[in-house]
């Protein structure tokens, strides 16, 4: 799964898969992350929601570019086709968010949603 983002802010974002493919209404009507394993982010170190990404960096000049090479691990079985990519609001830490330094990932509550995009699978031709 790849991305290239332009135009937001520096800094961190959350960035997520969501349930539905509806952009409508701000990315409103996206749902909620897809979570099909029930996780909770309750705590460092704890299972993190499948549709949880790493957080997106965002240069100076606005753009990041965005990889997960483990695509096997959230697309078998479970299908993100067709679903939508949600990036939030830049971090803000404090009570509300912080670091789970073991996984690289941000726990807390992810902020305004900014921009979304529905997710189109292509396979390489290796596939």
């Amino acid at each position: 799964l790849e991305g290239h983002f332009s135009g937001l802010e520096h800094g961190e974002h959350p960035i997520h898969i969501h349930i539905a493919n509806d952009l409508s209404n701000g990315c409103r009507n996206t749902k909620g992350i897809f979570n099909p394993l029930s996780e909770t982010m309750q705590c460092p170190g704890s299972p993190f929601m499948i549709g949880h990404l790493h957080t997106l960096v965002v240069g100076m000049n606005g753009r990041a570019k965005f990889q997960v090479n483990k695509l096997g691990q959230i697309m078998h079985p479970f299908n993100i086709n067709g679903r939508a990519i949600v990036i939030h609001d830049k971090l803000k830490f404090g009570e509300a968010v912080t670091r789970d330094q073991a996984n690289g990932m941000i726990i807390g509550y992810p902020g305004k949603m900014l921009s979304c995009a529905q997710i189109n699978v292509k396979c390489r031709p290796s596939c």
